[in-house]
């Protein structure tokens, strides 16, 4: 009988002895999961968090083997930054690894959808061209975030005077008579991953010793608000020395005045829409 007795004892201390010496060699584990992250588009910088909630303060954050993040992105810390140069098709997909010291390694799944970029294209009324003189202007404005490479081309239809060539958005060529009307075209800017952009410019033909002047709207005035905005946009052939006047019988608003720099500037006394000549 006491031979039996010693036998359990020696199966339970046993038995607790192995729990023991596993429990010292198990890790801790926290909860991680992944997650949909905001989207991105090309040539905008870019932030999101990838941290885990309640992991240790000294986790640690890697991409898992083969996975791979957006062109343009990285992984820093619990972050992942960048600008993205590429769009993506949907969701791209990758894993994280976190990692700390006594727990467990832990993986979460996150997705990142890039779009396209946009560019800034803004048309204008380009210096006018001199008949008999050469003749050059740029329509190659347009800009994107992350300095794309951008490419430029007359929209389909559009056709240009046979002296006047297009080449990656330079104008270049002499033309031979003056023009009754301005020449008008719109030029379409694209670049990868980029959306499309168009602008509308136009230019005059004159002779030597004529001046080119095409009025607009201006910005809007607020009636007790200072104002200041220059119409000084008239030019000619050898850069000309120009003064600015209202035509006889037109008026600007009350509380404005043009100065013969073309400058209209004052504090407008009431609010509405006014037309005038200079």
């Amino acid at each position: 009988m006491k031979k039996s007795v010693k036998i359990v004892i020696a199966v339970l201390c046993s038995a607790w002895l192995i729990s023991a010496l596993g429990a010292c060699g198990s890790s801790k584990s926290f909860q991680y999961e992944g997650a949909a992250l905001a989207a991105g588009t090309v040539g905008v910088k870019y932030s999101a968090s990838i941290g885990a909630a309640d992991a240790p303060d000294t986790v640690a954050y890697a991409l898992k083997p083969g996975s791979v993040l957006p062109a343009g992105l990285s992984l820093s810390g619990g972050l992942v930054v960048g600008t993205p140069s590429a769009k993506t098709d949907g969701a791209a997909r990758f894993t994280v690894v976190a990692s700390a010291s006594g727990y467990s390694d832990a993986e979460a799944e996150y997705g990142i959808t890039i779009a396209e970029g946009e560019l800034s294209y803004t048309g204008a009324r380009l210096t006018a061209a001199i008949v008999g003189q050469a003749y050059t202007a740029t329509t190659a404005t347009a800009a994107g975030g992350g300095n794309p490479v951008i490419a430029y081309a007359l929209k389909s239809g559009g056709v240009l005077p046979d002296w006047l060539t297009f080449n990656g958005g330079l104008l270049s060529g002499t033309p031979t008579a003056k023009t009754a009307q301005d020449i008008s075209f719109t030029v379409v800017a694209s670049a990868a991953d980029y959306a499309s952009g168009e602008a509308d410019f136009t230019l005059a033909v004159i002779n030597a010793g004529e001046l080119d002047y095409a009025g607009t709207a201006l910005p809007v005035a607020a009636a007790g608000t200072v104002y200041s905005q220059s119409v000084a946009t008239a030019t000619g052939a050898g850069n000309p020395a120009i003064t600015y006047a209202l035509k006889d019988g037109d008026s600007l608003p009350a509380g404005l005045g043009l100065s013969a720099a073309g400058l209209i500037t004052g504090t407008p006394a009431a609010n509405g829409a006014s037309a005038f000549t200079v």
